[in-house]
């Protein structure tokens, strides 16, 4: 990735989640969900790879859970794509919510 945007220190992960659109209806929820590969993790975000066509200043919610079974409720918003190789964007993704702990219904 290009120039270190992170005040946090990164941790790597190696985690595949399904990203979930916010701001979208219930019947169109299904159709923006989209598996992505978690490369690393901060305080303040997540990096991703993907081959889907992420807007960047979109919104996602997701669930990662960590190696030690820790669930860790995430909403992102997309800051920057960058082009990797085989057609995949590297993504990187700030937490506007900062409270790691906090459950979504739908999650229960």
């Amino acid at each position: 990735m290009g120039a270190e945007m992170r005040k946090a220190r990164r941790t790597d992960i190696d985690v595949t989640v399904s990203l979930n659109q916010l701001g979208v209806n219930a019947a169109d929820r299904i159709q923006n969900k989209a598996d992505v590969h978690v490369v690393d993790i901060s305080k303040g975000g997540i990096a991703f790879k993907s081959g889907y066509d992420f807007k960047v200043n979109s919104f996602y919610d997701t669930v990662i859970t960590l190696a030690n079974g820790e669930k860790l409720y995430v909403v992102v918003e997309i800051l920057h794509r960058d082009s990797c190789e085989n057609d995949e964007y590297m993504y990187g993704c700030r937490r506007p919510v900062q409270d790691w702990s906090l459950p979504d219904s739908r999650y229960r």
